[in-house]
């Protein structure tokens, strides 16, 4: 970042933008101008800095290795061992300074007005401490004349990262697996889930109250890096074989296990998390957040903890209304200053009485990196087998197929992916949330029914009404003034985000397989060259790198690698060729000596020409939508809404 670009005369104080999160960090990179970023019309454009301009690292790594040879008669023993550790401090604050999206005009924008506001309360460094070992053998051994045998042992240990203040906040999704169930379960349970965050056993107080109270209400791990246990048993076999059948031709093949390191996604996965940090995101009715009066009612002494449990809200009283969702704050005005609405049915809501009036902020919801507990180390198998055959003299062939098995390889998947309410399989506890709502509203349209499911008290009354796009006489999704219901109110388990609530998981799988050929001629006659032609295949679920924090300095728009993209419930779908795979790839290259025809003027020797040619298969591609949820029956017809339908699945 350049620093005439953080003078006091760029900054959010400078044009009468109050950011509350200097409470939590008074450095430049949250006092800084905010970042605007626009959306549908305006969605090439913005300015300010993009919220992960700010991210800093800096690694430290002492290692420490040793080997040592060993020769007797026919074997060749290679043993030796290697020790690594670790120091990785991150800061990463994302939209600690302010952050205002989604402009549709630039009326807007000159209006002083924007969609929503963002910026986080909390504390955002962190110093990662983990260890790696490793030790192999291996024998080289010349069984006979002909035959040669390499084999080897190598063992692994990916020692799981640790944070210096104990700084890691993660999920332990033990005991709410009933929420992705059909039958559901309690609303107690999957409408709050403050009793499932976890911390490390060593982690300390940070000097913010705000902060402080939310650790101290967060459930220790009985561990310093919250996972369920450390991988130990990353023993990896090797084998290779070399058969010469005469002095023209040779078969060789091999075979190899081959373990990933997971600790980069580990630490890239939780560097944002509650309790230690809380995004902030104001919104008010029609899309008018006021620019510079957007974080007026928000306070910086409320407990992080007080912003859980979220609930959904009707209004109370309309017999056509829609359903929001609303953070617990004691907040009860909006960012313009307007009372909040009514949420109990037959309470009233004043400047002076505001027990009628809905608790809270319209709520962002939390955008959580879990990881998994069971978390283990990922896998390749690598093997190959050819034949080298010497045509004439300096001109060799090579035939070879080579092949891969990736398992357990790392993927991070969302969740909490909503449900189409239309779906048999959605859990009942769901459907009792706008039931619940709904009734705190007075139930203004009448009684819910007596049934056994709350899916039928509810139906037709709370929810379920005709769509007239898709011409359905009843679409569970629809709240009683026609509206599709939030997405994030129809998830699992209520306060997560969809697709930024995360969890880094193995799961992912590759094949690889191909079909190597090369035509090498050593030099001689004054001409080598060497020709090669691969015919290969790769197939996996995931093709990129789940470490990934950054997007493209826009909101809603990260790396692809961020989430596996597609259903979440049905990630055996996204199998596929790899985001890399080329089909076909031919290379050529050669050196020609220029004779110099008996010659021995110095112009007209040493000239050799060369050259290179490539040709190969392009890479296969995808579009993605990157806000593509439906909110209103209209948009069922929507190129780009429409194709995200009701889930909104993985950014596109």
């Amino acid at each position: 970042m350049d620093d005439p670009f953080l003078t006091d005369e760029l900054t959010s104080a400078a044009i009468g933008i109050a950011n509350p999160a200097l409470a939590f960090d008074d450095t430049a990179g949250t006092r800084r101008l905010g970042h605007f970023v626009g959306r549908n019309n305006l969605a090439n454009f913005s300015f300010g800095g993009p919220n992960d301009s700010f991210n800093r690292r800096k690694q430290k790594t002492l290692s420490f290795s040793d080997n040592l040879s060993y020769v007797t008669g026919s074997h060749a023993f290679k043993f030796g061992g290697e020790f690594r550790k670790y120091q990785y401090d991150s800061n990463l604050p994302e939209e600690q300074a302010t952050e205002f999206e989604k402009f549709d005009s630039f009326t807007q924008l000159l209006t002083g007005n924007a969609q929503e506001a963002d910026t986080q309360f909390g504390i955002t460094d962190k110093s990662f401490r983990f260890q790696d070992y490793g030790a192999y053998i291996t024998d080289d051994w010349k069984v006979t004349r002909n035959l040669t045998l390499n084999v080897g042992l190598r063992y692994e240990f990916f020692g799981l990262p640790t944070e210096k203040d104990g700084r890691i906040g993660n999920f332990d999704f033990t005991g709410f697996e009933q929420c992705f169930t059909p039958q559901g379960g309690t609303l107690s349970l999957c409408d709050n889930p403050t009793p499932g965050f976890i911390v490390p056993s060593n982690v300390t107080a940070t000097g913010r109250a705000t902060v402080d109270a939310a650790v101290g209400a967060t459930r220790l791990a009985d561990n310093k890096h919250t996972l369920a246990k450390q991988d130990r048993n990353n023993f990896a076999p090797r084998i290779g074989i070399a058969y010469k059948i005469n002095d023209r031709f040779v078969l060789r093949g091999g075979y190899g296990l081959f373990y990933d390191r997971p600790s980069a996604s580990f630490i890239n996965t939780v560097f944002s998390n509650y309790p230690f940090l809380r995004e902030v995101e104001i919104t008010a009715p029609s899309g008018n957040v006021p620019i510079q009066d957007a974080f007026n009612n928000t306070s910086t002494t409320i407990p992080l903890n007080q912003w859980l449990p979220f609930r959904i809200v009707y209004p109370a009283g309309s017999t056509s209304g829609g359903y929001t969702i609303r953070d617990n704050t004691p907040i009860f005005r909006d960012a313009r200053g307007n009372l909040n609405p009514l949420e109990f049915g037959g309470g009233t809501c004043s400047a002076t009485n505001q027990s009628g009036c809905a608790r809270g902020n319209i709520a962002e919801t939390f955008e959580f990196r879990a990881v998994d507990r069971n978390l283990t180390s990922p896998y390749v198998h690598q093997f190959n087998i050819g034949a080298q055959y010497e045509i004439v003299r300096d001109l060799l062939f090579e035939a070879r197929y080579i092949g891969t098995r990736g398992h357990n390889l790392l993927q991070s998947v969302a969740f909490n992916q909503g449900y189409d309410l239309n779906d048999p399989n959605t859990p009942d506890h769901i459907y009792e949330r706008f039931n619940q709502a709904y009734i705190r509203a007075g139930s203004p349209r009448g009684a819910l029914r007596t049934a056994s499911t709350a899916l039928e008290r509810g139906r037709g009354i709370a929810f379920g009404f005709a769509n007239s796009a898709t011409r359905n006489p009843q679409d569970l999704n629809l709240a009683p003034n026609g509206s599709v219901i939030n997405f994030e109110a129809r998830v699992p388990i209520l306060g997560f985000n969809v697709p930024e609530a995360l969890l880094l998981t193995n799961g992912s799988e590759s094949e690889y397989n191909s079909a190597q050929f090369t035509l090498t001629k050593r030099f001689s006659n004054n001409l080598q060259f060497n020709l090669a032609y691969t015919f290969s295949k790769s197939i996996d679920n995931n093709s990129s790198d789940p470490g990934s924090t950054a997007g493209s300095g826009k909101p809603d728009v990260p790396n692809t690698g961020f989430v596996t993209q597609g259903d979440q419930r049905n990630l055996d779908s996204n199998r596929g060729l790899s985001d890399f795979d080329r089909t076909h790839r031919f290379s050529a290259n050669f050196v020609y000596t220029i004779p110099n025809f008996g010659s021995n003027s110095r112009f007209l020797n040493g000239w050799e020409l060369s050259g290179f040619f490539q040709a190969q298969s392009g890479t296969p591609f995808t579009v993605f939508a990157s806000e593509p949820e439906i909110t209103a029956t209209s948009q069922y017809g929507d190129l780009a809404r429409g194709s995200g339908g009701l889930y909104r699945l993985g950014f596109g």
